[in-house]
């Protein structure tokens, strides 16, 4: 999990203009923050149609502040960050903030 813990960090710090990163306090789960002008419910169904991942939007915790739920216990999550990563580049090119 601290293994994956600082593969996250790395992600969402490269992509600092489209997230919000807070370190969890304990535990394997953390809930980034996607930044405007972007959709977390948009980007989850996007997700799951075009990359079949599931991502657990605000919306099942009943909030409203565009976070999202990832868990940092995952063996394979190094590779569905990759996956994530395409979607998250889709994302900013369609915005016109590709690198």
């Amino acid at each position: 999990m601290l293994d994956n813990l600082s593969i996250a960090e790395a992600f969402f710090k490269k992509h600092r203009d489209m997230f919000q990163w807070v370190q969890p306090d304990g535990g394997s789960t953390a809930f980034p923050k996607l930044l405007p002008p972007f959709d977390v419910t948009e980007m989850c169904e996007r997700a799951m149609k075009e990359k079949s991942m599931l991502i657990i939007g605000e919306r099942a915790y009943g909030l409203t502040n565009n976070h999202f739920r990832i868990g940092l216990g995952r063996k394979d999550f190094c590779e569905t960050l990759e996956v994530f990563g395409d979607l998250v580049e889709e994302m900013a090119k369609e915005a016109g903030m590709a690198k």
